[in-house]
């Protein structure tokens, strides 16, 4: 079965997850932002985001590692 995105979709969409959770976090904190909040942002479903990540807490741990390297 092929991928559901090619190789470069993917990696735009991966990006702009992480950039929109870097964004619920500053406002709202680690704990009161929603999974709905994040794929609003980035105009994805929730089932496309279960493709990138396994959990909220894998997605805020990647967020926090992410925004890490950033800095």
């Amino acid at each position: 079965m092929s991928p559901v995105f090619p190789l470069k979709q993917r990696q735009q969409i991966y990006t702009e997850l992480l950039k929109a959770g870097i964004e619920l976090i500053c406002e709202k904190g680690v704990r009161k932002w929603t999974i709905d909040e994040v794929t609003q942002r980035v105009q994805i479903g929730k089932g496309t985001f279960s493709h990138f990540f396994a959990s909220k807490e894998l997605f805020a741990y990647e967020t926090i590692m992410f925004r890490k390297e950033v800095v």
